[in-house]
Protein backbone atom coordinates (compact mmCIF):
# COMPACT_ATOMS: atom_id res chain seq x y z
CA UNK A 1 0.00 0.00 0.00
CA UNK A 2 0.85 3.69 -0.65
CA UNK A 3 1.90 4.76 2.88
CA UNK A 4 3.43 8.03 4.35
CA UNK A 5 3.78 10.21 6.79
CA UNK A 6 6.35 11.82 9.18
CA UNK A 7 8.54 11.45 11.93
CA UNK A 8 8.80 13.54 14.42
CA UNK A 9 10.82 13.75 18.37
CA UNK A 10 9.85 15.86 21.10
CA UNK A 11 13.54 16.30 22.21
CA UNK A 12 15.42 16.96 18.62
CA UNK A 13 14.60 20.10 17.05
CA UNK A 14 16.40 18.77 13.63
CA UNK A 15 14.64 17.34 10.84
CA UNK A 16 15.25 13.55 11.62
CA UNK A 17 17.28 10.87 9.00
CA UNK A 18 17.08 7.31 9.22
CA UNK A 19 15.58 3.91 8.28
CA UNK A 20 11.84 2.53 8.62
CA UNK A 21 11.16 -1.01 8.22
CA UNK A 22 7.22 -2.44 8.45
CA UNK A 23 7.24 -6.05 8.95
CA UNK A 24 4.02 -8.31 9.19
CA UNK A 25 2.50 -9.09 12.25
CA UNK A 26 0.39 -11.69 13.61
CA UNK A 27 -1.76 -13.47 10.70
CA UNK A 28 -1.04 -10.36 8.02
CA UNK A 29 1.22 -12.07 5.27
CA UNK A 30 3.22 -10.58 2.55
CA UNK A 31 7.14 -8.94 2.55
CA UNK A 32 8.48 -6.10 4.79
CA UNK A 33 8.23 -2.75 3.42
CA UNK A 34 12.10 -1.27 4.30
CA UNK A 35 12.46 2.05 3.56
CA UNK A 36 14.77 6.06 4.37
CA UNK A 37 13.26 8.74 6.62
CA UNK A 38 14.87 12.14 5.18
CA UNK A 39 13.86 15.09 6.88
CA UNK A 40 11.63 13.76 8.59
CA UNK A 41 9.30 12.70 6.00
CA UNK A 42 8.90 9.00 4.44
CA UNK A 43 7.29 7.37 1.70
CA UNK A 44 6.10 4.09 0.44
CA UNK A 45 4.70 3.40 -2.89
CA UNK A 46 2.27 0.84 -4.05
CA UNK A 47 4.88 -1.22 -5.68
CA UNK A 48 7.32 -0.84 -2.27
CA UNK A 49 4.93 -0.64 0.56
CA UNK A 50 3.31 -2.92 3.35
CA UNK A 51 0.20 -5.17 2.84
CA UNK A 52 -3.42 -4.39 4.19
CA UNK A 53 -3.18 -6.07 8.03
CA UNK A 54 -1.09 -5.93 10.84
CA UNK A 55 2.49 -4.48 11.50
CA UNK A 56 5.42 -4.17 13.03
CA UNK A 57 7.19 -0.44 12.65
CA UNK A 58 10.96 -0.34 13.51
CA UNK A 59 12.49 3.31 13.38
CA UNK A 60 15.91 3.54 13.67
CA UNK A 61 16.91 7.63 14.18
CA UNK A 62 20.43 8.39 13.09
CA UNK A 63 21.92 11.17 15.96
CA UNK A 64 21.98 14.87 14.80
CA UNK A 65 25.62 15.24 13.27
CA UNK A 66 28.26 17.00 15.75
CA UNK A 67 25.58 18.12 18.40
CA UNK A 68 26.72 15.55 20.88
CA UNK A 69 29.65 13.54 21.77
CA UNK A 70 29.98 9.64 21.50
CA UNK A 71 29.40 9.17 25.62
CA UNK A 72 26.08 11.55 25.05
CA UNK A 73 24.77 10.04 21.89
CA UNK A 74 25.36 6.65 23.55
CA UNK A 75 22.93 7.12 26.49
CA UNK A 76 19.71 8.64 23.99
CA UNK A 77 17.41 6.25 22.49
CA UNK A 78 17.43 6.00 18.60
CA UNK A 79 15.39 3.22 17.87
CA UNK A 80 11.83 3.09 18.54
CA UNK A 81 8.78 0.65 17.97
CA UNK A 82 4.87 0.65 16.89
CA UNK A 83 1.98 -1.30 15.73
CA UNK A 84 -0.03 -0.04 13.07
CA UNK A 85 -2.67 -1.49 10.93
CA UNK A 86 -2.69 -0.69 7.37
CA UNK A 87 -6.39 -0.44 5.81
CA UNK A 88 -7.69 -1.42 2.68
CA UNK A 89 -8.70 2.34 1.74
CA UNK A 90 -7.41 5.85 2.18
CA UNK A 91 -6.17 7.40 4.44
CA UNK A 92 -2.48 5.76 4.54
CA UNK A 93 -1.11 8.09 6.38
CA UNK A 94 0.78 7.31 9.54
CA UNK A 95 2.86 9.87 11.62
CA UNK A 96 4.94 8.79 14.40
CA UNK A 97 6.14 10.96 17.32
CA UNK A 98 9.67 9.52 19.20
CA UNK A 99 8.93 9.93 22.97
CA UNK A 100 12.54 8.69 24.48
CA UNK A 101 12.21 5.98 27.15
CA UNK A 102 13.15 7.52 30.42
CA UNK A 103 13.72 4.28 32.33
Amino acid sequence: MPINGTVTATAITEKLNGTIAVLPAGSTKGPAANGTINDGLYHFSSDNGPTVGTHHVIIDIEPPRGKMDNSAAAKVQWKFEFDIDVPESPPFLFDFELIRDTE
